[in-house]
């Protein structure tokens, strides 16, 4: 894989790379096991590794606040999935890597995450007749999965959410629908190595709220992270599915009440020069594959096989 190792370099020597993670099992539960961003704990270690020849790894914040980020990268884990404390924590560790964990407030007041909801009811083929049970409140988008045009902006999420519910409840499942996520503050570990961070109340597509809707869902969470002490956190907040259209000048505006200054963004790109999304500082992340050797990497290379920094101008 010199190929590889050859524009590993590169990337280090002209960018920053963020990597995000989802979940660590082993092998996902099969309710879930499609449409779960999921890389094994094994194959963690071997990535982190890999990119640990050309790259420092450091907190994200540090990493954020660099004024050269050249040659430093970062890992972050979004939604809170346990397998990631019980997996994938203790091989950073092993590797003396930090880990920002960016967390849900409302699993941690008993509520399910409605992105499992909508893996659960597509893993189980019941798409059309939770189409046909929302009356037409839900409507297809031609060429799409339900698993993406239910994230859509143009769709409110706390509706789809609702909905979820009213249909799992008449399926009579709801309590089948698994519990994944930390919903304890005790079970969440401490120490010099870990981090948590602000992902939303309710992972929300939060362009879709309203402007009060959106001020709820970053200060409910926030609200979480004040009470976490000691444990360290993290003053960047990790955008919910993480694309531009996934905020708005609303959004901006709500954070900046809260005194964010940086959004994490999820566009499987390398931190390069700086960038705003909505008048908003934006830091790019690459989501890896469950593969160790170029794990997605050649999405950060161009047809040239030189590293695309995919510089980006404001938005909004």
């Amino acid at each position: 894989m010199e190929g590889a190792d050859a524009a590993i370099a590169r990337l280090a020597d002209t960018g920053a790379l963020v990597l995000l993670y989802h979940a660590a099992f082993e092998r996902p539960p099969q309710s879930m096991e499609h449409g779960l961003h999921n890389v094994r704990p094994g194959v963690i270690r071997a990535q982190v590794e890999r990119l640990a020849r050309r790259f420092r790894f450091v907190d994200v914040d540090f990493l954020a606040n660099a004024p050269d980020p050249r040659g430093l990268a970062a890992v972050t884990f979004d939604d809170g999935y346990r397998c990631v404390f019980d997996n994938a924590l203790p091989v950073l560790e092993d590797l003396g890597v930090p880990v920002t964990v960016y967390l849900n407030g409302s699993r941690f007041e008993g509520e399910a995450f409605w992105r499992d909801k909508v893996r659960f009811v597509e893993n189980r083929g019941w798409v059309p007749e939770f189409e046909a049970f929302a009356g037409g409140e839900i409507r297809r988008q031609e060429g799409r999965r339900f698993y993406r045009y239910s994230k859509s902006p143009r769709v409110n999420s706390r509706r789809i959410d609702e909905l979820l519910d009213r249909f799992l409840e008449h399926r009579g499942v709801s309590r089948d629908l698994p519990r994944l996520c930390v919903d304890d503050i005790d079970d969440l570990p401490g120490g010099d190595l870990v981090s948590y961070g602000n992902h939303g109340h309710r992972h929300y597509v939060l362009s879709s709220l309203t402007p009060e809707e959106q001020e709820n869902e970053i200060a409910r969470t926030q609200a979480l992270l004040d009470r976490i002490a000691p444990r360290r956190t993290s003053r960047l907040f990790s955008v919910p599915f993480g694309a531009a259209d996934d905020i708005n000048a609303a959004t901006a505006a709500a954070l900046r009440a809260r005194g964010y200054e940086v959004v994490l963004m999820s566009r499987n790109r390398a931190h390069g020069p700086p960038a705003e999304v909505h008048g908003i500082g934006a830091v790019e992340r690459f989501m890896p594959r469950d593969d160790e050797f170029v794990f997605g990497l050649e999405a950060l290379l161009d047809v040239r096989g030189v590293i695309s920094l995919k510089k980006n101008s404001p938005i909004g």
